[in-house]
């Protein structure tokens, strides 16, 4: 499963960053809350693939 961290101002998202692993994604959140970004501003969140039809 791959995640995605959003970061949101008044929010909308200002940042997104795709196709990361859980531990990347902890990593990218704990960045943003170090620069002084709100935890709750910082959101990770399973990103949804579209389901493709097999050959």
């Amino acid at each position: 499963m791959k995640y995605e961290v959003v970061v949101l101002d008044r929010g909308r998202p200002i940042a997104k960053h795709s196709d990361l692993e859980k531990h990347e994604a902890a990593e990218v959140a704990e960045m943003y809350v170090a620069l002084g970004w709100l935890p709750e501003k910082v959101l990770i969140q399973a990103e949804s693939r579209p389901l493709t039809k097999a050959a």
